[in-house]
Order: structure tokens, then sequence, then C-alpha cells
């Protein structure tokens, strides 16, 4: 491996920890957010509040 692709595999490899967690998207209402959040949220209010948008 030349050394300018082992520098471009690293600073790919840190910008993608610098990205943050990964968000999901709710299977019944398509929210998307944080996986915790996803988990408790309230589909109907989000559904709701997307209509008044």
């Amino acid at each position: 491996m030349k050394t300018s692709d082992r520098t471009y595999q690293e600073s790919t490899e840190q910008s993608d920890n610098q990205l943050g967690p990964e968000l999901k998207e709710c299977p019944v209402c398509s929210a998307v957010g944080l996986p915790e959040r996803i988990k408790d949220h309230d589909c109907q209010s989000f559904l709701e509040q997307r209509r008044r948008q």
C-alpha cells in the first residue's frame, strides 16, 4: 500500500468516526432520529406535527 493510499484510508476512517451515531428510521411513521429516541417516540404525535407543517 502506498503512503498516499494509507493516508486517504486513515483520513476516511477518522471522518467516519466524527459523524456521530447512526440515525434510525421508524418503520411505522418514517420519523428519523437517534435509535433510543425512535424507540420511545410517539408515532401519532409525530404524524400530527408533520401534517401541520
